[in-house]
């Protein structure tokens, strides 16, 4: 069985996180921006968009776009 090879776009990388948690989007913020690293706790583990909400909505971007050097597929489960 051949495995199908993920487009290497910002949306199926692992530092790729949705910009809400409330509504389904294609928008989002990587966590490898410096920006975030504050704020990564509170991202990933308590799902706590409200401590930096301004900053996710200033720095979103679409996760359609192709991903940079930084790419890191994401494990699928």
């Amino acid at each position: 069985m051949k495995k199908e090879s993920l487009e290497q776009i910002c949306f199926n990388c692992s530092y790729f996180l949705s910009a809400s948690i409330e509504e389904a989007t294609e928008d989002g913020i990587c966590l490898k921006d410096e920006a975030f690293e504050p704020f990564t706790k509170q991202l990933l583990k308590h799902a706590n968009y409200s401590a930096c909400q301004a900053l996710i909505d200033r720095k979103k971007f679409s996760g359609e776009q192709e991903a940079c050097d930084h790419f890191e597929k994401t494990q699928m489960i």
